[in-house]
């Protein structure tokens, strides 16, 4: 077999090595290209523009790593905890390897190395620790919003320093427990204190002045190079050099794989964190472009302090973050036209940049190094209360934990704005306040449903074991100040697993809650057989709708393709989150007759699976199986406008109404209803609701043949003013006012 010569595999490889020589300059290279006349122009205009390439790029390779500092870098993450008598602070980060390449760290460490001159110990932790701090901690200083700041040992401070996302931040489930938020922009402030009450403060970015510095020995400077941090891939700066043609020494620190056609000729690897100072010190330009997110936050990446502290210049793509920095003249380019041609014009007066670099470069040593946030950071602290904040906010932790329903989310954002705290609830039989270990005068356990806290147990000794677990974790809570919350549903005694159980636990919790949360006036009389509520303990607050919290912008035509429904279709749903469906078998009886009588009927059986390998078989047998739409999935919120947008009529095919999730969705997006008559409790507006006699199938197929003949303009203008008289704003207005005055909680 042939094999072909390195030369014959590669032709533009070889040929860059004839005509690139070490110490040629790009003349010489010319020069030697011209004489090359039998080679053909394909592989002589590859070759040149390779060699060219490669000996602009040569300015750029073999940069040496600040070794010392990075010695004391690294002796700083091995720290595993605390031995002085100093405060200790422990910052937690993504984790304590230097070679990942997390800029959280490396600020964390360059921060922590000064504060650790001023009397403070510091240690780093990584997330397998963050549930495991040393006891002794005084402040944590958190990096990630991730962090969760229930899980600190008590006694400790928690001070979340917002340097990027902060769009995840003020989202943050627990924001109101930090004891202080901290952002690196006047704007990201502005955004957080929108909901944070607390103490805040600023803290920009900061450089470490003893790792970038300008080069001890004055070295030529020249030409473009940019770190893009965290895997980024070029963005908006990079993306207009495809524009122009690259006549100046150029380098991204990516490998040539990690970057497309155009950008990869100019990859030189990943030098690692400790050998940017020795590649800034090399540039006059440094590209720092800032993404949307932190241009929209006026936020700056580290690399523009550290580019300058090392004498570069910057070149970024937004004026906002410069102005909080007080570093104006920085050159912003973000033209698309004649980018390339900007940087040329910069690059032919060197002098001028190193003397503007030079300038800006003082400004940094002077108010951005971290001995200056140290110092910055150690007044906040000395001004921060004593007490933890979770030990003295109002706060409300709920269960079960992962209920991320509409409801209990326009509930948590009716405290957030009333500035109450919210703390999910993982286990509450293990611990009903999982925030603090010491007292809960400030705290509410609410119990938003117990339905599984027994129907989870194997058997009927484990559920009574349970049972007495609960019993004893509720001693313990009120033993500790807290109060308990107890939603109260219309109870279904034929799901019950364990009947007897079921009432001993209506029983106790109706006795031992403060407050008796239910969502209608006909609760109590509805779950009289079974236990008793105190009239005295009840609280109403209704299910409100939420024109105010969900999306409504998708197309009707696009929601209704997405099942399948053609045009004609008349479309019934029923939707549950839960993945019980109450009523289906009720519904299926009675949808076979009605699609007989009308066959442009369609069901839509949709939410949560449940048991979804008893349920499918169920769906699809039958005459009418093939008129059945199955959609057993968990629905998240921003796509319940597709199910609701994409029905003609919702059915609910069982009572009580007061206590249906579906409800207040079908009024939210204006669709009419089916539900059934009974004398317990008030019908919705009969202009856009169809009645039937409960538990009747004949009943239920007459309406819903007649619902969807409803005239849908008015049925849909009906339940949108039934929508408007009780948003979930009002709700949850409503809900933190209850909580307030359980707690005794003042409003500031």
């Amino acid at each position: 077999m042939d094999v072909p010569s390195r030369a014959e595999a590669d032709p533009a490889g070889s040929a860059t090595r004839a005509l690139l020589r070490p110490a040629d300059g790009v003349h010489a290279v010319n020069r030697r290209l011209r004489r090359a006349g039998g080679w053909g122009k394909g592989r002589l205009r590859a070759a040149a523009s390779r060699a060219r390439i490669l000996q602009r790029q040569d300015h750029f390779r073999r940069l040496a790593s600040a070794r010392i500092v990075r010695r004391l870098y690294q002796r700083a993450v091995e720290v595993d905890g605390f031995s002085s008598d100093g405060s200790k602070i422990a910052f937690c980060v993504s984790g304590r390897d230097l070679r990942a390449g997390w800029r959280d760290l490396y600020a964390a460490v360059g921060l922590g190395r000064y504060l650790g001159g001023r009397d403070h110990e510091v240690a780093y932790f990584g997330p397998e620790r963050w549930t495991a701090l040393p006891p002794e901690t005084d402040v944590v200083v958190a990096m990630l919003p991730t962090f969760d700041p229930t899980v600190v040992p008590d006694g400790c401070r928690v001070v979340a320093w917002v340097r990027d996302e902060v769009e995840r931040w003020a989202e943050h489930p627990h924001l109101a427990l930090f004891d202080a938020v901290l952002a690196a922009s006047p704007v990201a402030l502005s955004r957080l204190t929108e909901r944070y009450d607390g103490p805040s403060g600023l803290l920009p970015v900061g450089v470490d002045t003893e790792l970038f510095r300008p080069p001890r020995r004055r070295a030529e400077r020249a030409g473009v190079c940019t770190a893009p941090g965290g895997g980024e891939t070029p963005r908006h700066l990079y993306q207009l050099l495809r524009r122009g043609h690259i006549t100046f020494p150029f380098a991204i620190t990516r490998g040539r794989d990690a970057l497309d056609r155009i950008h990869a000729p100019y990859g030189i690897g990943t030098p690692g964190y400790f050998k940017l100072p020795d590649l800034y010190g090399r540039a006059l330009l440094v590209l720092d472009d800032f993404s949307p997110s932190l241009r929209a936050d006026g936020l700056a990446n580290p690399a523009l302090l550290e580019a300058l502290a090392a004498g570069a210049l910057p070149v970024t793509n937004s004026r906002l973050p410069l102005v909080g920095l007080g570093l104006d003249e920085v050159p912003v380019c973000g033209e698309e036209k004649g980018f390339g041609a900007q940087l040329t014009e910069l690059l032919a007066s060197p002098e001028r940049i190193e003397l503007r670099a030079l300038a800006l470069g003082a400004r940094v040593r002077q108010l951005h190094s971290y001995l200056r946030r140290a110092e910055e950071l150690d007044l906040f602290l000395a001004e921060l209360p004593a007490a933890p904040r979770r030990a003295t906010v109002p706060l409300v932790g709920g269960y079960p934990a992962g209920d991320a329903d509409p409801y209990r989310s326009a509930l948590r954002a009716g405290l957030a704005r009333d500035g109450l705290a919210y703390c999910p609830v993982p286990d509450v039989l293990a611990d009903p306040a999982p925030h603090s270990r010491g007292r809960l005068d400030n705290y509410a356990l609410h119990l938003h449903r117990t339905d599984r806290l027994l129907a989870e147990a194997g058997s009927a000794e484990e559920a009574a074991e349970r049972l007495a677990r609960l019993r004893q974790r509720v001693d313990e809570l009120a033993g500790r100040g807290g109060k308990l919350i107890v939603t109260v549903h219309d109870v279904r005694p034929e799901r019950w697993r364990y009947p007897e159980l079921e009432r001993q636990l209506g029983a106790f919790l109706a006795e031992r809650a403060d407050v008796v949360h239910v969502t209608g006036p006909g609760t109590a009389g509805a779950v009289a057989p079974h236990f008793h509520l105190p009239a005295e303990k009840i609280r109403v607050v209704a299910s409100g709708s939420y024109l105010d919290r969900l999306p409504r912008s998708a197309a009707r035509a696009a929601a209704r393709e997405r099942f399948g429904l053609a045009p004609d279709d008349r479309a019934l749903l029923l939707f549950d989150q839960d993945g019980t469906y109450p009523g289906l078998e009720l519904l299926l009886e009675a949808f076979e007759p009605a699609v007989e009588r009308d066959p442009r009927l369609r069901l839509v059986v949709a939410g949560a699976p449940g048991d979804a390998a008893a349920l499918d078989p169920r769906l699809r047998r039958g005459p009418a199986a093939d008129r059945i739409v199955p959609a057993l999935v968990a629905v998240p919120e921003e796509e319940l406008q597709l199910y609701f947008k994409a029905a003609d009529v919702v059915v609910l095919p069982e009572p009580p109404l007061r206590d249906s999730p579906v409800l207040p969705l079908a009024l939210t997006f204006g669709r009419p209803l089916v539900a059934p008559a009974t004398p317990e409790e008030e019908l919705p507006d009969p202009r856009f609701t169809i009645t039937f006699v409960s538990g009747y199938a004949e009943s239920l197929s007459d309406a819903l043949l007649a619902a969807v003949e409803l005239d849908e303009a008015s049925a849909a203008r009906a339940a949108r003013e039934a929508a408007e008289r009780y948003p979930a704003e009002e709700m949850g207005r409503d809900y933190a006012a209850l909580v307030r005055d359980l707690l005794g909680a003042a409003r500031d």
